[in-house]
């Protein structure tokens, strides 16, 4: 059977947090023209330009889902959770904070977590709507002070 693009496949993206700049990148190329190669394992190769290292770059997977605006969660990021939907699909019910994206090893999914209440929950569970409002790199403060 030839490989192809089947339509049950998955996307599978990264993104990169560059611990130099400071900054995100969503694509393969960085800030000053280099580019950066995102193997499916999570190895980085950089072009020949020594301006970078691999250790520089922190990567994040993309979850496979999207929050209630149609934007990508990406591991790393932070959401914001209501807890039912309206009549009319309008999110209610603000869940008390914002919660980052993590992977859990032992559940083999993406999850929300609570660290002071050491509580993990899937990111598709008992939720009416996701919404991404930042991610832990570019704002830590939406954790408060976590």
């Amino acid at each position: 059977m030839p490989l192809g693009r089947d339509k049950e496949m998955r996307e599978i993206k990264f993104r990169a947090w560059d611990k130099v700049c400071r900054e995100m990148f969503y694509n393969s190329e960085l800030a000053n023209g280099d580019m950066m190669v995102i193997y499916l394992d999570g190895e980085i190769q950089l072009s020949d330009d020594d301006t970078y290292k691999p250790d520089d770059f922190i990567l994040m997977q993309y979850t496979g889902l999207k929050d209630k605006n149609g934007k990508e969660i990406y591991e790393g990021d932070i959401l914001r959770l209501w807890r039912s939907t309206g009549k009319n699909g309008e999110p209610r019910g603000e869940y008390y904070k914002p919660f980052p994206v993590e992977y859990c090893e032992l559940w083999t999914q993406f999850v929300v977590v609570d660290k002071p209440n050491k509580i993990q929950m899937g990111i598709w569970q008992a939720f009416g709507a996701f919404e991404v409002i930042g991610n832990i790199y570019e704002n830590p403060e939406l954790l408060g002070g976590e």
